[in-house]
């Protein structure tokens, strides 16, 4: 089973693949994607063509770590990457953004399931890094606008029969394992 989690900062992604892949015994990959900010200045400022090959690295090593493994949870996916990519203003980029955006969607289609959490469906913590929003902005609507990109690329990119939109409700971690479980077909006690 091949299960991606995406959608905005704040959303419980991490948290909810890391409960889908004890409960499903696979492996957790986790984002990977810190080499975007670990780099002082470097993502927020630059434009152009000097972010290319770090996208293009990041993608390639999930890939390479998700081939390796079969069988996985995935905190974020190509979905979240391309729409990072479009943030970062590299559309401009038209040629690149052409390949970038053909390699993200011909990815996700190795999914079995990628699960989106609902926007503002848990209260928003920032992390431990209140001295530093390089990470994460607990301006809601900021995110809601990072979670309906995300949710429009998945719905453009994927079927509908493997992509799970959990529903409001699902507030706990408890229900939304349940569900994404009861929508995988798997039995639980």
């Amino acid at each position: 089973m091949k299960i991606a989690v995406s959608g905005c900062a704040g959303v419980g992604k991490s948290t909810l693949a890391g409960a889908l892949a004890a409960a499903l015994g696979v492996p957790l990959i986790p984002e990977q994607y810190d080499p975007l900010f670990d780099q002082p200045g470097k993502f927020m400022r630059s434009v152009g063509s000097v972010l290319v090959p770090d996208f293009q690295s990041i993608l390639s090593n999930k890939r390479s770590q998700e081939i390796r493994y079969g069988d996985f949870v995935t905190d974020r996916c190509p979905i979240d990457l391309f729409h990072l990519w479009m943030m970062r203003g590299l559309g401009r980029l038209e040629d690149k953004t052409a390949d970038f955006h053909d390699a993200c969607r011909d990815y996700v289609q190795d999914y079995d399931l990628v699960v989106i959490p609902p926007w503002n469906g848990i209260e928003f913590r920032q992390i431990d890094h209140s001295h530093d929003l390089r990470y994460r902005t607990t301006n809601k609507w900021i995110q809601l606008h990072n979670h309906a990109s995300i949710t429009g690329y998945a719905c453009l990119w994927i079927s509908f029969a493997r992509l799970e939109l959990l529903p409001m409700p699902l507030r706990s971690i408890d229900e939304r394992v349940a569900h994404v479980l009861r929508r995988l077909g798997v039995e639980t006690e």
